[in-house]
């Protein structure tokens, strides 16, 4: 047996059924004509219109519309315009490759890879880098000997007969070395004095000031 409640529900769903499809007939007709219109060629000649018609012209778009007030007291459907998509035939492009260009853009980006002055010029040499110090016996290039007593008694005090050090001679410690080496033999073989300067080399000019150390 069916009950009263199915029977109603039934009947609720056949009269929505039929109420869309009441409401739809007139859209999909109308969708229809125009799928027909726009289907037949210029050359069948069914409209002036599509005769003229050339590459590149906009159809026309008129909105579909459902009738005025035919959803009230029955099931509301959404009122969807259908829009047409335009479409422009346009001719084919050829690509055109030229090698004369690329080479332009080429030497342009090494000009400016070149003139780029932020960048750090190569094998380019330390303006603060110190030159070399030479000492005065290295730098002139002196023949040094035990029996030259009068160049040996500049490196030594007039006053108390002692060698002075790297400081005040300013000599590199090779010759500073070979210095003390040759006055103690100087002194040995008695070409020179141990405790005071020979008279006759104390008005020599000076190498170096010893009350002003150079290192």
């Amino acid at each position: 047996m069916v009950s009263v409640a199915e029977v109603s529900r039934l009947c609720c769903r056949l009269n929505n059924f039929l109420t869309i499809n009441r409401l739809l007939r007139p859209v999909l007709g109308q969708f229809m004509s125009r799928c027909e219109h726009f289907s037949t060629s210029p050359e069948e000649g069914t409209s002036k219109e599509q005769d003229h018609m050339t590459a590149g012209d906009v159809v026309p778009f008129e909105p579909l519309h459902l009738p005025k007030n035919s959803w009230k007291g029955r099931v509301r459907v959404s009122n969807y315009s259908v829009r047409q998509k335009t479409y422009k035939w346009t001719k084919a492009v050829t690509p055109t490759f030229n090698i004369e260009e690329v080479e332009t853009v080429l030497k342009k980006m090494e000009k400016e890879l070149v003139s780029d002055n932020d960048q750090p010029v190569p094998n380019m040499p330390n303006p603060y880098v110190e030159k070399d110090k030479k000492c005065i016996i290295c730098q002139y290039n002196i023949d040094l000997n035990y029996k030259n007593a009068r160049l040996l008694s500049q490196f030594v005090s007039p006053f108390t007969g002692r060698i002075y050090g790297r400081q005040i001679t300013g000599l590199c410690i090779p010759m500073q070395k070979e210095i003390a080496r040759l006055i103690k033999c100087a002194r040995k073989t008695g070409f020179m004095s141990v405790y005071y300067k020979k008279a006759d080399y104390l008005a020599d000019p000076k190498l170096f000031n010893a009350f002003k150390p150079q290192r």
